[in-house]
């Protein structure tokens, strides 16, 4: 079945789940091959190729590209504390805070938690390095770090190392008032619409918007990287079937090692998967809440098989 036949499916799907819009990408063989947008955008635009989105965790996949970069140019240590670098304020309230790598927060395993409200303090659950709980917090502390040792905002090292050569002219890290006519905006699982979350400050867990394209762009880098063998080596394993490299969550599928990544801001749900055997990539991007519930059956439609990394996910 072509890819515009199954589009049709994917359409219905949406409409009765109560996602407003879709964009898709597919990479074969490591090279974006199709891509489309359906649905709305917002009251008066509709989805394409080009619609801007709040990508949200799919931040920590370029941020986690970029550390790597920095740690080939030996600007950064995977495995030297990031208290080297800036030093930690409250060691005396937690000294395990000091014992925080980049391979800890890259493989979710920096033992803080996911996200806590602005005037709490992000304090150890664990001792990093034994065992995987996914963390946002952790990739605020690993920006500190890229912002210290490059002198620059995460926003301006991401513009010169990554989105300018890759060509990635619609991602950002910040709001800007250019993207507006492109946008889309976020709905609930009722399909009602939700305030534009318009940062002007980076935060490397959640902050990126862009498009379905200029993602694809990103996969085929990545997919053709010599940074590809390290990221997608399992750093903690979570599941008989599901484990984590260095920014990417990795499952054991029947044609091999898939790696993937979900995303979860207000009334936004992307997913980015690949596999590095067959260079098969997806990117999809929503604009609804519940569009979550689009992955697997978009997923298992364009590769043919199970993926336990959305059973593990349901599941937790």
């Amino acid at each position: 079945m072509k890819l515009e036949e199954k589009l049709e499916g994917w359409k219905n799907l949406a409409r009765e789940i109560a996602v407003p819009g879709v964009a898709i990408a597919v990479l074969d063989g490591g090279n974006p091959v199709w891509s489309a947008g359906f649905g709305a955008a917002n009251a008066t635009l509709p989805v394409t190729s080009n619609t801007i989105f709040e990508a949200a965790s799919l931040s920590k996949q370029v941020v986690a590209f970029a550390a790597l970069k920095l740690c080939q140019s030996s600007l950064l240590e995977l495995d030297t504390p990031l208290a080297h670098y800036v030093p930690e304020v409250n060691l005396e309230l937690d000294p395990q805070l000091g014992e925080i790598t980049a391979r800890h927060v890259l493989s979710h395993t920096s033992g803080l938690p996911n996200w806590i409200p602005e005037t709490e303090i992000a304090v150890t659950q664990f001792q990093p390095g034994t065992r995987f709980s996914y963390s946002g917090i952790g990739f605020q502390k690993l920006q500190a770090v890229i912002e210290k040792i490059t002198n620059s905002s995460l926003e301006e090292h991401l513009q010169e190392t990554i989105f300018q050569p890759f060509k990635m002219q619609n991602s950002s890290f910040v709001w800007h008032s250019n993207m507006e006519a492109r946008a889309a905006c976020g709905h609930d699982q009722n399909g009602e619409v939700l305030p534009k979350n318009t940062v002007t400050r980076a935060h490397a867990a959640h902050s990126l918007h862009s498009t379905v394209t200029d993602l694809a762009i990103f996969l085929q880098e990545f997919l053709k990287s010599e940074l590809l063998l390290e990221m997608l080596q399992p750093q903690v394993q979570i599941n008989q079937n599901v484990s984590w490299g260095l920014g990417w969550g990795l499952e054991q599928c029947t044609s091999g090692q898939f790696f993937w990544q979900w995303g979860n801001n207000p009334g936004f749900r992307p997913l980015m998967a690949g596999s590095r055997d067959t260079g098969f990539g997806l990117v999809m991007l929503t604009n609804g809440a519940n569009g979550d519930k689009l992955w697997k059956p978009i997923l298992e439609d364009l590769t043919g098989e199970i993926h336990p990394a959305l059973t593990w996910l349901e599941e937790n």
